[in-house]
């Protein structure tokens, strides 16, 4: 055997076991309930040291890291520990799209970089649908922080970062906490008749976005339908006099038409 596919074999089982090791990885972190989702595994390798995303992790000694994400472990009232991903760092990821709801499956982000991408006009309307906490946003220098969703942005070297998230529902006393006890909870409204119909409420989508809820005793197209049993007597009660209501007007003008054919000379 020469040495050259000698080499190309050693070569060959080198990614082996590094794809196998890799699985190994990721079905120990399903086993004990520590998976994250699947965005932090989404690009090879981890934060890059001069994303914003490493910058706001870094401030914090609390604050962990695993391949893209910054992740935080919190505990419930029972006691139970879950890990929850509160920065993502997609830069220089070869990105070339984000569809709507992109990264609704991490939805307690408050740090995204997807600087350094080729994204441009290439951004769902709702791709950060879902990110009711994000708080800061690093775009590609050639894509602008729309102003319908962000207050504030600031042109870096490699990145138009935005900052202080538009709520369309407006600001009010009502909180919405986030899901770990170390960043502060953000204000949100839920009433909004201007952009919600009646009987709904107006609540936060992510950045710029919003949803109608349906108010408690209300569903269905514009929340127009109350909760409960169908009202089928009403309806059928309405819908035989309606149709009887047709009949006899049809008939009526049937008859006007006829007795002015008889007077025609």
């Amino acid at each position: 055997m020469s040495a050259q596919a000698s080499f190309c074999r050693l070569l060959m089982f080198a990614a082996a076991y590094t794809v196998c090791s890799q699985e190994r990885e990721a079905v120990f972190a399903w086993s004990t309930g520590l998976r994250l989702p699947s965005v932090c595994y989404r690009c090879s390798g981890n934060i890059t040291a001069d994303s914003v995303v490493a910058r706001h992790c870094q401030a914090n000694d609390t604050i962990g890291t695993e391949r893209r994400c910054c992740v935080q472990e919190v505990s419930d009232e029972d006691g139970n520990s879950s890990r929850v991903v509160i920065g993502l760092d997609w830069s220089r990821c070869n990105l070339t799209s984000l569809e709507d709801y992109a990264l609704v499956s991490a939805s307690s982000l408050l740090w995204l970089d997807v600087s350094e991408n080729d994204l441009n006009r290439t951004i769902a309307d709702r791709a950060f649908g879902g990110l009711i906490h994000l708080t800061v946003l690093a775009l590609p220098v050639d894509v602008v922080c729309s102003d319908v969703a962000w207050n504030d942005s600031l042109q870096a070297e490699n990145a138009n970062i935005c900052t202080h998230p538009y709520s369309p529902c407006g600001w009010q006393d009502i909180i919405i906490p986030h899901p770990h006890n170390n960043t502060p909870d953000h204000p949100l409204n839920i009433s909004n008749t201007e952009l919600c119909p009646v009987h709904s409420e107006c609540l936060p989508d992510g950045p710029g976005l919003h949803q109608c809820l349906c108010t408690q005793g209300h569903r269905g197209y514009k929340c127009l339908l109350k909760e409960g049993n169908f009202p089928y007597a009403t309806f059928f009660a309405s819908s035989v006099g309606g149709a009887l209501g047709i009949i006899v007007i049809n008939w009526i003008i049937r008859l006007w038409i006829s007795r002015q054919q008889r007077q025609t000379p």
